[in-house]
């Protein structure tokens, strides 16, 4: 190889990395934001309504703009009846009514 193919070939591969290294700080920054106000809130206890009515409660484990995410979660019934969720909860920000803390 001449020298001038690996002096491209080293320019190619530092703009490919300069690229890639933008792409996820764009990524992190602005597509997931996270949530300020509920960050405080992570591994606590918390009943999230949706706007249909629907109500879980479970460990606030994640949220950003687009979703809250809850572990240990149960569905709660109307008539006081604790149903469990298996797995993580995944529900989005649009259908949440509201979030509080069953504790106070």
């Amino acid at each position: 190889m001449s020298a001038a193919v690996l002096v491209l070939s080293l320019i190619l591969a530092v703009v490919l990395t300069v690229a890639v290294s933008a792409a996820v700080c764009w990524w992190l920054v602005v597509v997931r934001r996270p949530d300020r106000l509920v960050s405080g809130l992570y591994v606590r206890r918390l009943v999230v309504t949706t706007k249909t009515g629907e109500a879980f409660e479970g460990l606030l484990v994640g949220s950003d703009d687009r979703s809250v995410v809850l572990r240990q979660a149960v569905a709660l019934g109307d008539d006081g009846a604790r149903l469990p969720v298996d797995g993580e909860l995944l529900i989005p920000r649009s259908e949440v009514a509201y979030m509080q803390d069953p504790t106070t």
